[in-house]
């Protein structure tokens, strides 16, 4: 079995051989940055150090941080899902995206597959188990695995 460490350093020589990630230390320039978003929170509307948040003040730092270290390395767009990040990076000038904003080429968007559908089906249609087919709503409702039994019976019931 594998180590974890080994596993984590695999992971980071993947990330350093994509030409699109630099993996960036948080040397002098970050920490100047952090700093002045500290300061920033400091001067803010709350006027503390947490600029607001909930969370605990670990996740608060680390998040700067991050942010910090790609000001000081020229980003100009910062990715996440984290309101309070979001709110931090739009602050210190960075656009801010989700994953569903970065743009895809035409090659990476997905297409349409070409599947065929099953013998009596319908485009449009959901596929019904042949064990819930029956007109007995005890049938359908028998089988724990098919999350359309519950769904079928009360439907059965209800006409």
């Amino acid at each position: 079995m594998r180590c974890r460490a080994s596993a984590g350093l695999d992971s980071v020589h993947a990330f350093e051989r994509k030409k699109y990630v630099l993996l960036a230390p948080f040397d002098r320039v970050s920490a100047f940055e952090c700093a002045m978003l500290d300061r920033g929170a400091m001067n803010g509307p709350q006027q503390d150090k947490r600029d607001g948040a909930t969370q605990p003040w670990q996740l608060v730092k680390v998040d700067r941080q991050i942010i910090a270290i790609g000001k000081a390395n020229g980003a100009t767009v910062f990715v996440t899902r984290d309101g309070r990040a979001r709110t931090t990076a739009m602050r210190c000038g960075m656009a801010v995206w989700e994953l569903a904003d970065l743009p895809l080429s035409p090659e990476d968007q997905q297409t349409k597959l070409p599947l065929a559908l099953p013998k009596g089906s319908q485009r449009g249609t959901p596929r019904v188990p042949a064990h819930a087919r029956t007109s007995a709503p005890s049938a359908a409702s028998a089988c724990g695995a098919c999350e359309t039994s519950g769904r079928l019976a009360s439907l059965r019931r209800a006409t």
